[in-house]
């Protein structure tokens, strides 16, 4: 019975015991047995589906084929051609037969590069033919219930070669003509009754894995932690405690669902599209997405290496998002949809965040009473770069901090509770995974091996084992993907360097943009505190372990070129190093619990809960309700006139006036004004952007103002002027038009399609002095409104898009 001890065996009888049947054991082994076996047969099954590809190496399909395969759909990238046949010049015709199901108006489409043409029933649908780059053509037809014979034909002339081919199905979403509606030969009513049944079946299975999956991780928990669960339990078993965190756990899950802020744009967009290749396709480049990648993907998401695409930043999120990708594929989500992106994002970053409200929790009942647990944890979630950061997008932060705050759990029980069984293999890989979502993680994890090797060096060996082992099946990962020791992102390089340091340590800790401790400045009552008692704590080594966690990571962080972190929050960078403060606090309470009188705790505690309501209002309320934090930008570190915090439209509008005063050049009467032109200010407007039509800029809000100057010399004798505008909207806009205050003319219009509209304007209202502005005031009342409780996504309120005005004599 020696098998009974190992550890496959105690996860089936940890099971039995929890349903209170040893035959629940054999009833699970056979069902996992047979759902393996059948997902082997099923994925056989489907590599045969597609159509017969005969590859000619000629570009007009003569003579005898090359090569004769099957391929699951028509659909070629890069250089498979030249493996397979040696050349890069080529022809290739896809012949079989369609399964259409129901009766409708199907739509299809190919994207190819050079030509390409689509045959269903002996009728040509598509022709794309030629010589040419990447082109698409589409066409509709009805089709009846049945099958049809299908031909698709695809040159390639030399070079990089594309060639896509998709359908839109009636009532679906747009996407490549799938394998399961393709035969090589005709079918048979069985066969395709068969086809069917094998893909829902599919369907199911993918349910099945998913769920054995989660299952596996619950059960797992509960055997490697089944004493912090029990403690766990312990501590939530009073009913104020369980209903405390149940109420800021709700708290803090919708305030980051229903926050309008919406950062998933940013470096977190790629993410889950890796997660989806990575299932998909069994790889993490993206190559397979390269002709569906919409333009908001920009250059800094995506790097090319080899010759491949690759998501720029940490592959660990991808790969722990993986469980959650898989529904939301099984649920029909497409993460090359940036709706279904943003909405998937939506979910994981409430879910990190509550899940990191739990865990601070528990590491705060070690040190504190249940109310007081509360009050730090709500103050260190809610207050913090943790909700403003991880509740507005997947960053890499938001999994790393989880796996962070997991090790530390472990670890702080076992010192704290002095017991002696040790989760050195879970504390191992789970101080691995941190820094595999997030590289600056490495920090905690070498402080947290120290600190092992002074406290508990039974089990240092066990935790290195974990952390090399993982490492070098990274490593090994990296060299065969990349051909290096670790990927871009993992080195030090990646930081580069800035100039001024000083600056960066100064706008880390105090700037209006970045400070920490502007933006969370209770932790100042930390510091301070740690300073003040240091004669009485410097002999733990855990408080070594936050000092040295706090200090390195500013340093860290300050090297980095762009130690800013772009277009964010306030204090993003910091969010590694608040679980330090939240130790370093803890640890200061344990002691003045012990050795302070009441009266001076409660003092304590009063000033505590002022700076913090004062982090609450920042991070939380405009951190994540407060949009126009969004067009704040990064160009005005510190500027305290207009801090990121207290952005409005009016700031925002004033800030703008200066910039662009600064290099305003005087208008010459009749002359075009663009929307880059220097001969204006465009205040309440966002940046400039290109068309087709050319360039423009967007309205923000409902009053948006252009500002001029004209000079004396150019005073215009005529009574009456003309105002010309070219103008597009976002939907239906109506459009109030002054100048200099004075009502000049008012319209509505409908469409992104720019149209021009001409206003008479009297001489007399002009100024006519260097000194002087000029304001064309625009009151736009049906603006979108900013703020959108329902999804996130676009928040910005738009209304207007300008795309040139000209203020000319009448007698033009």
């Amino acid at each position: 019975m020696e098998f009974l001890h190992k550890p496959l065996w105690q996860f089936f009888l940890v099971l039995a015991h929890i349903m209170r049947n040893r035959k629940f054991v054999w009833f699970l082994f056979c069902l996992l047995f047979f759902t393996g076996a059948t997902t082997i047969g099923t994925f056989l099954i489907q590599k045969r589906w597609g159509l017969l590809a005969e590859y000619y190496a000629n570009t007009e399909w003569k003579g005898s084929p090359s090569l004769l395969k099957i391929d699951n759909t028509p659909c070629l990238r890069g250089e498979t051609s030249h493996d397979l046949l040696s050349t890069n010049r080529f022809s290739v015709r896809w012949k079989g037969w369609i399964d259409i199901s129901y009766s409708g108006t199907y739509r299809f489409m190919i994207v190819s590069d050079d030509g390409s043409s689509l045959w269903i029933d002996g009728k040509q649908i598509i022709d794309n033919s030629g010589f040419h780059g990447k082109k698409s053509v589409s066409e509709n037809i009805f089709l009846h219930q049945g099958t049809y014979p299908i031909e698709i034909l695809y040159f390639q002339g030399g070079g990089y070669s594309v060639m896509e081919t998709f359908w839109l199905p009636p009532g679906k979403s747009e996407g490549l003509l799938p394998s399961y509606v393709l035969f090589s030969t005709h079918p048979g009513k069985a066969q395709i009754f068969l086809r069917r049944c094998i893909l829902f079946y599919s369907v199911i299975l993918k349910f099945l894995w998913v769920g054995f999956l989660l299952l596996g991780i619950a059960v797992c928990i509960v055997i490697f932690c089944k004493d912090p669960i029990m403690f766990s339990l312990k501590v939530y078993r009073s009913r104020r405690g369980l209903s405390g965190i149940l109420l800021l756990c709700t708290l803090v899950a919708w305030t980051t669902y229903f926050s309008p802020v919406d950062y998933s744009w940013s470096d977190a967009l790629g993410n889950l599209l890796t997660s989806q290749a990575i299932l998909q396709h069994r790889t993490v480049k993206l190559d397979e997405y390269q002709g569906k990648l919409p333009g908001y993907i920009k250059g800094w998401h995506l790097r090319r290496k080899h010759d491949h695409l690759y998501y720029h930043y940490p592959v660990g999120t991808p790969v722990v998002a993986l469980p959650f990708v898989s529904i939301a594929n099984v649920a029909g989500l497409d993460m090359v949809n940036r709706e279904h992106d943003a909405f998937l994002q939506n979910i994981l970053s409430m879910l990190s965040t509550t899940i990191t409200c739990l865990l601070i929790y528990a590491i705060c009942r070690y040190y504190a009473s249940l109310g007081y647990s509360l009050l730090f944890t709500g103050t260190f979630v809610l207050g913090s770069s943790i909700i403003s950061t991880m509740g507005t997008g997947l960053w890499s932060i938001n999994f790393s901090l989880v796996f962070v705050l997991f090790s530390l759990i472990l670890v702080l029980y076992d010192n704290v509770f002095q017991r002696f069984r040790v989760y050195s293999y879970l504390t191992g890989l789970s101080l691995f995974l941190a820094y595999l979502c997030r590289p600056t993680s490495i920090l905690f994890l070498t402080l947290i091996v120290v600190y092992i090797a002074l406290i508990k060096r039974a089990m240092l060996v066990k935790v290195i084992v974990v952390i090399f082992l993982c490492l070098a099946l990274f490593m090994i990962f990296s060299w065969s993907e990349y051909q290096q020791i670790l990927p871009d992102y993992y080195l030090p390089i990646q930081l580069g360097g800035t100039s001024n340091i000083g600056t960066a340590l100064w706008g880390h800790l105090v700037s209006p943009s970045r400070g920490v401790l502007i933006y969370s400045p209770y932790v100042f009552l930390s510091i301070l505190g740690s300073l003040v008692y240091i004669r009485h704590l410097y002999r733990q080594p855990l408080f070594w372990v936050t000092v040295l966690w706090i200090g390195l990571h500013l340093l860290l962080i300050s090297r980095n070129s762009m130690w800013w972190g772009g277009g964010c929050f306030g204090s993003r960078m910091f969010t590694d190093a608040i679980p330090a403060f939240l130790l370093l606090t803890l640890l200061l309470w344990y002691f003045h619990i012990k050795h302070s009188s009441v009266i001076f705790r409660r003092i304590v505690i009063g000033i505590f809960m002022l700076f913090a309501s004062i982090g609450i209002y920042i991070n939380t309320y405009q951190g994540l309700y407060n949009t126009y934090t969004l067009d704040w930008g990064d160009s005005h570190l510190f500027d305290w006139k207009c801090p990121q915090f207290l952005a409005s439209h009016t700031c925002l509008a004033e800030r703008e006036f200066q910039d662009q005063k600064r290099h305003l050049d005087i208008y010459t009467l009749g002359d075009t004004i663009y929307p880059d032109s220097n001969t204006a200010i465009f205040s309440s407007w966002y940046w400039v952007q290109n068309s087709k039509t050319g360039k423009f800029r967007w309205s923000r809000g409902k009053i948006a103002k252009i500002f001029f100057k004209v000079a004396s010399s150019q005073k215009n004798q005529e009574r009456t002027m003309i105002l010309e505008l070219q103008i597009g909207s976002y939907q239906q806009q109506r459009v109030v038009l002054f100048l200099n205050e004075k009502q000049i003319g008012q319209f509505s219009h409908s469409g992104n399609e720019p149209s021009s509209y001409k206003f008479p304007v009297a001489a007399a209202v002009l100024k006519n002095s260097s000194d002087e502005y000029n304001s064309l005031i625009f009151e736009l009342p049906d603006a979108i409104e900013p703020r959108n409780f329902k999804i996130k996504g676009w928040v910005r309120a738009l209304a207007i898009n300008i795309r040139q005005l000209r203020l000319f004599s009448g007698e033009e």
